[in-house]
C-alpha cells in the first residue's frame, strides 16, 4: 500500500532536538523546540520489510549557544536556571526534562496530498473558514478537486462547494469560507463541549488521492471592552494556571490521559473554566483532553522571566523566535479549547522605559527586545486573528500590541499593611511597571494572571494580615487562605475580567475535592452567582445606623433572576433585621445596592452577624458573611490623680472623661503627664526641659503626627509614606476617598503585648478596620533599633512596624501612639477603650532608673560582642561574682551557661538567690543537657535540657519576659531561596523540658525559652543561638531587644566612629607578601573587588594601617590564602616578620567564598612565634571574626562589630579588623604565620599593625559593684 507513496515521520513534539536514523542511515537533526516536525523517510524506508527507526533526543543543552554547550553540559540546573544567559532557543520553566512528549506517526501519502487544514469558525459571521495547504511533489501542475464536509457522528451537517484547483509544484494554500446555519449546529461551550470533524478530500478525476480529518469545535472567543465574549455571550472566566509538571499525567499523556481528563473536569466543577498552560507549550494530547472536557486554555509560548536566561542581544535568538512563533500558532490552531495566546511570561518586569542596565541588557538591548517582542505579537495576530493575545505579567510594556491587558502581582504602596484597601487596586491609579498613574480604561479586558502567591522567604509578609496564625508548618496555605478572600472579592467587585491568585492548583493539590480547604474556599470565592459585601469593619457602638454596600454578580453564561436575601442576627440566632430584593442580570452584569442596618443598643459587648445569600430557583448559590461586635455607647468617668497638661490637643474628649487637662505655656514643673498632638507646630518649652521633665518621672504621650517628634530625648522614625491614594467611596459612587500615607498607614494592628495594661480589653479583632475606609493608624513607626522601647502593638510584614510604643527614659515614660484614639472616640469603641487605658496607665506609672547588665561570660565572647553591638551597657563579670558586694547594682545578669560560668554561679548561689528573690533576673543562655545538674542546683524547680531538631516555626507566647518578641524574629530561613524557605534548625538546638505551673512559664512552643519565678524575680533560660547568628542578624537582634527592654535595660546608639587614641601604632610593610590585586582575579572580574579602597596611611577602627598601593607594587595589594576549591593559586602560608614587642596585633582582613560556611568555621589558622621560641595559637572564624567580603550590610544596627571599612559602591566590600591580644606583652614576637583552614573559603590580608598599649575596650575594666578606682569616671560608676 505504501509503494509509490511519500513516507513521512510525523513528530508531534520533542524536547528539544531530534536526530533521526532509519536503518542505520542518518536522516538529519532537527531543532524541534517541542513543535511538530516532518521527516521524509521515502528514500531510506524498506517497504514491506522490517525497518529500524532510532530517534536521539537532546535535552535543554540544545537550546544554548553552540559555543557554550560543552561547558553547560556539566551544569546541573533546577527551576532557577543554569546561571548566565546562554539560551538562544525557546524554553519553559522546567528546562531540564527532555524526551518525546507527543505522539509519533508514520504516514504514507500520494505525491499530491493535503498537508494541513486550519479551521476558523465564526459565530458572528455564521461561517466556517478553512485554510488548506496542498503539497505537489511532482514536477508538473496537477488538476485536483478539493471538498470540505463537516461530519457529526458519521452524519453530514455542512458541506462546502467543490473547488477545482490547479496545483503548481511545491506548496499551495487555498482558503474557503463556508456559510453555516447555526440553528443546525451545536456550539462548543465551556463545560458543554461539542466536537465535529472536518473531512477534507482531494481528488483527481474520480480517484480519491487524499483525505484528512480535522477535529474542531464551533465556537468564537473574542475580547469586547472590559469582558470577553464566547459565541456572542459575555463572559468573565474563572481563571486557573499551573506549571506543566503540576498536572497529573504530564510525564506520559498516553498513560495519564484519563487522569488528566478527570483533572480538567474537576477544575470545571470548581468554577475554573479557563486555565493558563503556564511557561511553555504543553503536550498536544492535553489540548485534546481540554477540547473534550470543555475547558478553555490560554497557551503560553515561552518563559522569559524565570530563569530569564535568554541572551536577548544575540541575533540568533531573534532568528529562532521568528521561526518558532508561527510553528507554535499552527500547532494548536484547531483546538476549540485554545481561546487565548500568551506571548511570554513576565518579560515586562525587566523592561524599564530607560536605564543603563537591566537583566535584559543595555538600554539598546531593552529597546531591541521590546520592539522585537511587539513585532512577534503582531505576527501571531496576523497568523491567527481569531484569538486574542496577551503578554502574561508584562504590564503596559506591550499594551499597544496586546488585545488583553495583563499584570502580575499588582501592588499599591502599603501592600499588605493596607488590606483590604489594596485589594481594590483596580479602582485606583497606580504605578504599573513603566506606566505612572495607570488606571484601567476598560477598553480591553484586564487579566490579573498572577497575584497574592504569598511566596515569601518567610511567613513575614503574610503576617501583616494573618498575624501569628501564619507561623505554622504549612504556613503557605494559611497565608493564602487569609489573603484570597479579600483580594479575590475586591477584584471581582471592581469588575476584573479574570484574575488568579497563585495558585490553588499548584503544586498539584490532591484530593481535588472540597475536603481540601484551600480548594473549597477558592471555589466559593469565584462562584459565578454571588453577592459580595464591600466593607470589613466590625466594631460599632449600639444604637447606630450603618450602611453596607453589596455587589451582585452574574458570571454565568445565561441571564439570571436572583433573590438577594440578607439578615442581621445575634450569634445566638436572634434576628434583628432582614430583607430581600430581586436582581435581574445578563451575563457579566453587576449591580451595586446598599443596605441600611440599625444596630441594636446593648449593655455589654455583643457579637452579631450580617449574612447575605444569593438564590436562584429557591436554591442558595452563594453566601457572604461579616461579623460585627456591638458595644454599649457609654463613656467612663475616670478618677485620676496625676496633673495633666497638653499641647495642641482638643480637650473636649478629656472633659467628657472627667480629666482636667491644662494648656501648657512653658512651665512643666506643675505637671505629671503631658499630652502632645503629634502635628503641633510649635512647643512652648525647650527639648532640654522636656528631657529633664521625663527623666525626673514625667510621662509624655504623643498622639499621631506625620513628622518625627524631634523634641523628644529619643528619636522614633516614622515609616516612609508614599503619595496619597484615591478611590471611589463604597457608600457614594460620586465621592472620592483619600487614603493617606500608604506604606506608613495601616488597617490591621496586632497586640504585641496583649497582657499590657494599655491593651486591656483590646483583642486582635478589635485592633483592625477602625474607620469606614478601614484605616486604623494614619502613620506608623519603625521599630526602634537605636534606643530601648517596648512595642505594644505592631503591624506590617514581619511585624516590622509599630503603632503603639512606650519608652522608659530615666524615671519617666514616653508613649507614642499612632492609632486614632481621640479622633474616633465617638465612633470606634476600641479607640475609646485604648484612650481610657492610656490615661489610666500614665496616671499610675512610676518608673525606676535603668541599671546596667552584668554578663557572666568572657569579655571577648560572642555574647558580649553581640550585646555591645546593640548598645547595651554591659559589663563582663565572669570570675568576679564573688567580688561584687551587691548584685542589685545590675538590672539583670546574663550567663553564657557553660560549665565555667555555672560553677561560678553555684559558688555564689546564696547571693544569686537573694538577687532573684528581691526582683532580679538571671538569664541563663544556652545551657545543654550536660549542665543539668549544675543548672538544677541553682533553680527552685528542676528542669531538663533536651535536644531539639526544629522542623516547624517557633511560636512565641507574647507574655512575661518574652513579651514583644515576634515569631518572625525566630524564623531564620534555610539560606535565602526565593520562596517559602523552611525554618532553619540552627535557631535552637535544645529546648527546656519542665512542667508548666505556678513557678514555671514556658514562653515559646517548642519551649526554647522559659521563666522560673522565685520571690519577686525570675530565672530566665533560653536556647536561641542569637549571639552566633550572622545571616539573620536583624532577626536575632529583634529577638533580644524586647527581652532587654522587659528587663528595664537601656540601649544606647552604637558609636559611629572609634575614638582617636595614640596607642603606639606601628604599621608593618606587607607589600612583598602580596599576591592579589584589589580588583579582578580572586574577586571574580574587573567590576568586582575592593573599589574605592584608599591606599597609603589610613586609620580604620581607630587603628593606623598602611594599605599597599597596587600601582606601586606590580598590581598587587593583598595576600590571599590557598583554598582548594576557589583559590588554588593562593599561598599556603603568609609569614609576617615582626621582631618587636606588642600589646596586640591588628590584622585587616576579609574572606571570600565563606557565605556557605557554618558560623564558627575556621577560615585561617594563626600562629604567633615569640623570640624565645614559644608559640601561641589562634584562629580566624567565619561569623565571629569575619564574614564574606561583599554585600556588607551597612546599617548601623546590624553592622558586624569587626567591620571597619565598607566600600561606597556595589558590591559594598567590607574589611574586618581582627585583633589578637598578646598575653605576653613583655616578650618580643618574632613573626606571625597565617595558614589556610578551609578548602572552600579563604582569607585575604590587607594590612598588619602592632600596638604598644591596649585600648580601653581591650584592657581589663572596672565593673559596677566594685570599688571605683581613682581615675574612673564617677558618672559611669553611678550608672548615669
Amino acid at each position: 500500500a505504501m509503494a509509490g507513496k511519500t513516507v513521512e515521520l510525523k513528530l508531534s513534539g520533542v524536547r528539544f532536538r531530534a536526530d533521526v536514523f532509519l536503518n542505520g542511515q542518518p536522516l538529519g537533526g532537527y531543532d524541534t523546540d517541542q513543535m511538530p516536525q516532518t521527516v521524509d523517510l521515502t528514500e531510506t524506508a524498506k517497504i514491506s520489510h522490517e525497518n529500524e527507526l532510532l530517534i536521539a533526543v537532546t535535552d535543554w543543552i540544545n537550546q544554548v549557544q553552540p559555543e557554550l554547550k560543552e561547558a553547560y553540559a556539566k551544569v546541573a540546573i533546577n527551576n532557577s536556571g543554569p546561571g548566565g544567559k546562554p539560551f538562544i532557543r525557546p524554553h519553559g520553566s522546567g528546562v531540564s526534562p527532555a524526551g518525546i512528549i507527543d505522539p509519533i506517526a508514520i504516514v504514507a501519502t500520494d505525491p499530491v496530498a493535503i498537508e494541513t487544514c486550519y479551521v476558523t469558525p465564526s459565530v458572528r459571521e455564521k461561517s466556517l473558514t478553512v485554510k488548506t495547504t496542498i503539497v505537489n511533489r511532482t514536477a508538473e501542475p496537477r488538476e485536483v478537486r478539493l471538498t470540505h464536509r463537516m461530519i457529526d457522528k458519521g452524519e453530514l451537517v455542512l458541506e462546502g462547494p467543490e473547488q477545482m484547483l490547479t496545483v503548481e509544484p511545491g506548496r499551495s494554500e487555498v482558503t474557503q469560507t463556508i456559510a453555516a446555519d447555526l440553528s443546525k449546529l451545536t456550539l462548543w461551550w465551556p463545560g458543554q463541549p461539542y466536537l465535529y470533524r472536518l473531512r477534507s478530500e482531494l481528488r483527481d478525476a474520480d480517484t480519491l488521492r487524499d483525505r484528512l480529518d480535522t477535529r474542531f469545535g464551533f465556537r468564537e472567543f473574542r475580547p469586547d471592552g472590559a469582558v470577553f465574549r464566547i459565541n456572542g455571550v459575555a463572559i468573565r472566566p474563572g481563571l486557573g494556571a499551573n506549571m506543566p509538571y503540576g498536572f497529573p499525567g504530564f510525564d506520559s499523556q498516553v498513560r495519564g490521559w484519563y487522569e488528566t481528563r478527570r483533572y480538567f473536569e474537576d477544575l470545571l466543577d470548581f468554577n475554573i473554566d479557563l486555565v493558563r498552560f503556564h511557561s511553555e507549550p504543553f503536550a498536544i494530547l492535553m489540548y485534546d483532553a481540554a477540547d473534550e472536557a470543555g475547558l478553555m486554555i490560554a497557551s503560553e509560548a515561552i518563559m522569559s522571566s524565570i530563569p530569564c536566561a535568554y541572551n536577548w542581544p544575540d541575533e540568533r535568538l531573534w532568528q529562532t523566535l521568528a521561526e518558532y512563533y508561527p510553528r507554535w500558532v499552527f500547532r494548536e490552531f484547531n483546538h476549540p479549547s485554545l481561546v487565548v495566546r500568551s506571548m511570554e511570561n513576565e518579560l515586562g518586569y525587566y523592561m524599564p522605559e530607560s536605564g543603563p542596565h537591566t537583566a535584559v541588557g543595555s538600554e539598546q538591548d531593552v529597546r531591541r527586545t521590546r520592539d522585537g517582542m511587539r513585532e512577534l505579537g503582531r505576527l501571531v495576530q496576523r497568523l491567527d486573528p481569531s484569538r486574542p493575545i496577551m503578554y502574561d505579567g508584562s504590564g503596559p510594556v506591550f499594551y499597544d500590541v496586546a488585545d488583553i491587558y495583563n499584570v502580575h502581582y499588582p501592588g499599591l504602596p502599603g501592600g499588605e499593611k493596607l488590606f483590604p484597601v489594596t485589594s481594590r487596586w483596580i479602582s485606583m491609579r497606580l504605578d504599573s511597571y513603566i506606566a505612572k498613574d495607570w488606571l484601567w480604561d476598560r477598553a480591553k479586558p484586564l487579566v490579573v494572571g498572577e497575584c497574592d502567591c504569598c511566596l515569601g522567604v518567610t511567613p513575614g509578609p503574610c503576617a501583616a494580615i494573618a498575624g501569628d496564625a501564619v507561623y505554622v508548618r504549612d504556613w503557605h496555605d494559611v497565608a493564602q487562605m487569609t489573603n484570597w478572600p479579600m483580594t479575590v472579592e475586591g477584584q471581582r467587585i471592581d469588575g476584573v475580567s479574570a484574575a488568579y491568585p497563585w495558585t490553588p492548583i499548584w503544586p498539584r493539590t490532591l484530593p481535588f475535592d472540597e475536603a481540601t480547604p484551600k480548594l473549597k474556599q477558592y471555589k466559593e470565592l469565584i462562584a459565578p452567582l454571588t453577592t459580595l459585601i464591600h466593607q470589613h469593619r466590625r466594631g460599632y457602638f449600639g444604637g447606630r445606623e450603618i450602611i453596607r454596600t453589596l455587589t451582585t454578580i452574574d458570571d454565568s453564561l445565561s441571564p439570571q433572576e436572583m433573590t438577594v436575601r440578607w439578615r442581621l442576627s445575634m450569634l445566638d440566632g436572634q434576628t434583628i433585621q432582614e430583607g430581600s430584593s430581586i436582581v435581574s442580570l445578563e451575563p457579566t452584569q453587576m449591580k451595586r445596592t446598599q443596605v441600611t442596618l440599625n444596630l441594636p443598643a446593648v449593655t455589654a459587648p455583643t457579637k452579631a452577624e450580617f449574612v447575605v445569600e444569593t438564590l436562584t430557583d429557591g436554591v442558595v448559590r452563594h453566601t457572604s458573611r461579616r461579623e460585627f461586635e456591638i458595644f454599649p455607647d457609654d463613656s467612663p468617668t475616670l478618677t485620676l490623680s496625676a496633673r495633666f497638661g497638653h499641647v495642641g490637643m482638643d480637650t473636649a474628649v478629656f472633659d467628657r472623661l472627667g480629666v482636667a487637662v491644662k494648656t501648657v505655656e512653658g512651665d512643666l514643673s506643675d505637671l505629671d503627664v503631658l499630652l502632645i498632638d503629634g502635628n503641633a507646630e510649635t512647643l512652648p518649652f525647650s527639648p532640654e526641659s522636656l528631657d529633664e521633665f521625663i527623666a525626673n518621672g514625667g510621662r509624655v504621650v504623643v498622639f499621631g503626627g506625620d513628622q518625627t517628634p524631634a523634641y523628644l530625648p529619643v528619636q522614633p522614625e516614622l515609616v516612609k509614606a508614599d503619595k496619597d491614594l484615591q478611590r471611589t467611596s463604597d457608600v457614594d459612587e460620586n465621592t472620592l476617598e483619600t487614603l493617606p500615607n500608604p506604606g506608613s498607614s495601616a488597617t490591621i494592628i496586632f497586640p504585641r503585648r496583649p497582657e499590657h495594661p494599655l491593651l486591656t480589653g483590646l483583642t486582635e479583632d478589635r485592633l483592625r478596620f477602625w474607620r469606614e475606609d478601614h484605616l486604623t493608624a494614619l502613620m506608623t513607626y519603625e521599630k526602634p533599633t537605636h534606643f530601648s522601647a517596648r512595642t505594644i502593638a505592631d503591624c506590617g510584614g514581619g511585624f516590622k512596624d509599630a503603632a503603639l510604643l512606650e519608652v522608659a527614659h530615666g524615671n519617666g515614660l514616653i508613649v507614642l501612639n499612632q492609632m486614632a484614639t481621640v479622633e474616633l472616640f465617638d465612633d470606634q469603641p476600641a479607640a475609646r477603650m485604648l484612650l481610657t487605658n492610656l490615661l489610666n496607665y500614665v496616671d499610675a506609672y512610676r518608673g525606676v532608673g535603668a541599671k546596667p547588665l552584668g554578663v557572666v561570660a568572657d569579655a571577648k565572647s560572642m555574647t558580649m560582642t553581640f550585646l555591645r553591638s546593640l548598645g547595651v551597657e554591659a559589663y563582663p563579670i565572669l570570675g568576679r561574682l564573688g567580688e561584687i558586694a551587691d548584685l542589685s547594682t545590675y538590672g539583670a545578669l546574663i550567663v553564657e551557661a557553660d560549665e565555667t560560668a555555672l560553677n561560678e554561679l553555684n559558688a555564689n548561689r546564696e547571693a544569686l538567690t537573694r538577687f532573684v528573690e528581691s526582683g532580679g533576673v538571671v538569664w541563663l543562655h544556652r545551657p545543654t543537657s550536660q549542665h543539668t545538674d549544675l543548672l538544677n542546683s541553682l533553680l527552685p524547680v528542676p528542669v531538663q535540657i533536651r535536644s531539639l531538631t526544629l522542623n516547624r516555626p517557633i511560636r512565641m507566647a507574647a507574655r512575661g519576659l518574652a513579651a514583644g518578641v515576634t515569631n518572625e524574629s525566630v524564623y531564620w530561613a534555610t539560606g535565602r531561596p526565593p520562596y517559602t524557605s523552611p525554618v532553619d534548625p540552627r535557631v535552637a538546638k535544645h529546648y527546656i523540658d519542665a512542667a508548666e505551673g505556678d513557678a514555671v512559664e514556658l514562653l515559646a512552643d517548642p519551649p526554647v525559652i522559659a521563666a522560673i519565678s522565685a520571690g519577686r524575680g525570675s530565672w530566665l533560660i533560653d536556647e536561641v543561638d542569637w549571639e552566633n547568628e550572622f545571616k539573620e542578624r536583624k532577626a536575632a537582634q529583634s529577638y533580644v531587644r524586647p527581652i532587654l527592654a522587659n528587663l528595664g535595660l537601656q540601649i544606647r546608639p552604637r558609636d559611629e566612629a572609634a575614638p582617636t587614641l595614640d596607642l603606639g601604632f606601628h604599621p608593618v610593610d606587607i607589600a612583598s607578601l602580596c599576591n592579589s590585586g584589589l580588583t579582578g582575579g580572586i574577586w571574580g572580574g574587573s567590576a568586582m573587588g575592593m573599589h574605592k579602597l584608599p591606599t597609603g596611611s589610613q586609620r580604620f577602627g581607630g587603628v593606623e594601617y598602611q594599605i599597599v598601593d597596587p600601582n606601586a607594587n606590580n598590581g598587587l595589594a593583598c595576600a590571599s590564602l590557598y583554598a582548594a576549591d576557589h583559590n588554588p593559586q593562593g599561598v599556603k602560608e603568609i609569614a609576617i616578620p615582626l621582631d618587636t614587642r606588642a600589646a596586640c596585633v591588628n590584622l585587616l582582613v576579609t574572606s571570600l567564598w565563606t557565605n556557605p560556611l557554618s558560623v564558627g568555621t575556621k577560615v585561617a589558622n594563626v600562629e604567633i612565634i615569640y623570640a624565645d621560641g614559644a608559640v601561641a595559637i589562634a584562629d580566624v572564624r567565619y561569623g565571629p571574626d569575619v564574614e564574606d567580603w561583599c554585600r556588607t550590610d551597612r546599617s548601623p544596627e546590624v553592622l558586624h562589630p569587626a567591620v571597619v571599612w565598607v566600600g561606597p559602591e556595589f558590591p559594598h566590600p567590607g574589611l574586618y579588623q581582627y585583633v589578637w591580644n598578646n598575653p605576653r606583652p613583655d616578650q618580643a614576637i618574632r613573626r606571625i604565620v597565617l595558614r589556610p583552614a578551609n578548602e572552600s573559603g579563604f582569607l585575604a590580608l590587607f594590612a598588619v599593625t602592632t600596638q604598644d598599649q591596649p585600648s580601653p575596650d581591650q584592657a581589663t575594666e572596672w565593673v559596677p559593684g566594685l570599688p571605683v578606682p581613682e581615675n574612673q569616671d564617677k558618672s559611669k560608676a553611678e550608672g548615669q
